[in-house]
């Protein structure tokens, strides 16, 4: 009964990084869209805009640590806290 129960938590980590994958992606694409918006139309960024671009290029980073974190787990089934610690450092410093 374990053994399905670690196969069935095996799977969904597995689409839990597919998924996550998919949002990163989405989220550079719209980074990307946003950059090139702002610069075509106006040649000049407000001090609100470029908050707002860093905002989006530290959720980027939030979620490649993210990734990462189930990607460690998988292989060496541990949880290494440096990497907690530090989506929690960006997370923190995106509020600011």
């Amino acid at each position: 009964m374990i053994e399905y129960i670690n196969k069935f938590e095996r799977v969904i980590y597995y689409i839990l990084m597919v998924l996550l994958a998919g949002v990163i992606f989405l989220g550079v694409l719209e980074l990307l869209v946003i950059l090139y918006s702002s610069i075509i139309s106006e040649y000049s960024l407000s001090n609100h805009e470029i908050l707002q671009i860093f905002g989006y290029f530290l959720l980027i980073l939030i979620g490649i640590e993210l990734l990462e974190t189930i990607k460690v787990y998988l292989l060496k089934h541990e949880i290494y806290v440096e990497i907690i610690v530090l989506v929690a450092i960006i997370a923190v410093a995106r509020k600011i």
